[in-house]
């Protein structure tokens, strides 16, 4: 029976991993011969609304669509775009959206044709589409500017951001945009950024400056994924391994912080329907966590440095469902039979009755002789001891007092 993965993830290894988070397994859902750093995978997106196939970009510029039914890769496409490893990765409707490091952002057809061509700069560390607008792009990196583009009129972006004013010293800060976001049902977007804060600007406004910034912890924040219940709540993560959820409305805070992991955080994902957030990074853990109690719920060591993630809204087939309930409870029954003691038989009580019980054998052993209690007792008590020792040094000073009025008169 083929195994039911409800998180799947992408390695440095090149290698998809599937785990099942009900009975806290985990597998590779492809070959170990394939393992590759050419093949590293660097974003992943579902390449179908149902979630049957996984579409997954390589670090040598190919993406390959994988069939979650199968555990086969159904296609490669050969999308090179410019120089750099992939920054982003989407599909949209049928076709698809990278970016490069080098800013060469590009629309695909399923075929492999490129259908248009956009330069967003150098530097490029982030590109995200609008899921419920999708011709909209967000793109960002170091000393590049967050830039939302509109696929239907490419030749200039259609927002720009202005950089924060200078610090109290009067010097300019660094621009670094490590990820992006649209905020479901606004205009409003969302960076984080390497100096640990995490931005709100809105594009419908005459402000391009961000309108509410949040700073979280002192490292660079390098992932960042939205709460579906709540459209004004994001998780980030950073470059320390902390991870913590950041309320946007007003002038914003952080909400919980989750700790655990003792690596950088590449990836940070949220269950759709769950109450339930994940992380992954460097210290090859998978970690989920339960949002509101803020509880490890469970910990996987998947032996790979992971770089992206991604949470099934499947639900689990019935049929296996409750094939799986059967194998646990016949597991818990053979448990269960382990621990209980077996019955005594006929010979097995002839042989208990001809034993001697413990307590006569001690004392037939130690008849005559003194017992350790007793010898305890003849021992004085520590406060008699403490009586002694302050009655002698009294009678000392009383003699030497004594001396020395003697010597006086």
């Amino acid at each position: 029976m083929k195994p039911f993965h409800s998180i799947y993830l992408g390695c440095e290894t090149g290698l998809i991993k599937g785990v099942d988070v009900e009975h806290r397994t985990w597998s590779n859902v492809t070959s170990v011969e394939q393992a590759d750093r050419q093949n590293e995978i660097l974003r992943m997106c579902w390449n179908d609304e149902d979630q049957n196939e996984l579409c997954f970009g390589r670090r040598s510029q190919t993406v390959s669509i994988f069939d979650t039914h199968t555990n086969v890769v159904v296609s490669t496409l050969e999308l090179a775009a410019g120089n750099g490893a992939f920054k982003g990765l989407c599909k949209v409707n049928s076709d698809y959206i990278t970016c490069t490091e080098c800013g060469c952002l590009r629309l695909w057809s399923s075929s492999g044709t490129q259908k248009l061509e956009i330069s967003a700069g150098e530097n490029v560390y982030c590109m995200r589409n609008n899921p419920q607008q999708r011709h909209l792009v967000a793109t960002g990196g170091k000393e590049n500017r967050l830039k939302v583009w509109n696929l239907e009129r490419p030749e200039t972006p259609i927002f720009t951001a202005k950089n924060v004013r200078h610090d109290w010293l009067n010097l300019r800060q660094p621009e670094w945009v490590t990820d992006v976001a649209f905020l479901p049902d606004s205009q409003q977007v969302i960076t984080s950024t390497n100096d640990h804060q995490v931005r709100v600007y809105d594009p419908s406004s005459d402000c391009r400056r961000p309108v509410v910034t949040v700073v979280f912890d002192e490292c660079p924040i390098t992932s960042m994924c939205l709460r579906p219940s709540e459209p004004h709540h994001v998780f980030v993560g950073n470059a320390h391994g902390n991870m913590a959820l950041i309320d946007l409305r007003g002038k914003g805070k952080v909400v919980q912080q989750y700790k655990g992991a003792e690596g950088g955080i590449r990836s940070v994902d949220c269950h759709p329907m769950q109450n339930m957030v994940a992380s992954c990074g460097l210290d090859r853990y998978l970690r989920l966590y339960d949002i509101d109690s803020r509880k490890l719920i469970h910990k996987f060591y998947v032996k790979s440095r992971v770089n992206a993630m991604l949470f099934s809204s499947k639900q689990r087939p019935t049929n296996e469902a409750n094939v799986s309930e059967e194998v646990l409870m016949e597991e818990e029954d053979m448990i269960n039979a382990e621990n209980e003691p077996e019955e005594a038989t006929g010979e097995d009580e002839a042989l208990w009755s001809k034993m001697v019980p413990v307590e006569k054998a001690e004392s037939t052993k130690h008849a005559g002789t003194k017992r350790r209690g007793e010898a305890k007792s003849c021992t004085p008590a520590a406060s008699d001891k403490k009586r002694c020792t302050s009655d002698k040094m009294g009678k000392k000073k009383m003699k030497k007092i004594g001396k020395m009025a003697a010597a006086t008169e």
